[in-house]
């Protein structure tokens, strides 16, 4: 494959294989695309734990497993949101502290 320049005359020539090196070797830790679908199942199985944790929790009248997995899910929020500074890891980050607060002040005040 020949590719010219558009600053000057020169002409590149690139082997099929060259581009398919150099391809892999730029995704050789996962393709971004790949890493934003794990990370956004990360996220949704963290909701459905905290949820079914929840469930558990209030059933059986014990907050300490759910205080837990929350805590987790604040730290991942945490540090999503000040690594990407974007609106919805705030918006998780506010939740989970507020949701980890009341878990936190009914397991206190209630005893559950």
């Amino acid at each position: 494959m020949k590719l010219q320049s558009k600053l000057g005359s020169e002409v590149f020539v690139l082997d099929k294989d060259e581009i398919l090196a150099r391809n892999r070797k730029d995704n050789s830790c996962g393709d971004e695309r790949q890493k934003d679908v794990l990370l956004r199942g990360y996220r949704f199985s963290m909701i459905v734990a905290v949820v079914l944790l929840g469930v558990l929790c209030l059933l059986k009248e014990d907050l300490t497993y759910l205080i837990v997995i929350n805590i987790m899910s604040l730290c991942r929020d945490m540090y999503s949101s000040i690594k990407m500074r974007r609106k919805c890891d705030i918006v998780l980050l506010i939740v989970d502290l507020l949701a980890c607060a009341a878990f936190i002040y009914f397991h206190i005040k209630c005893g559950l």
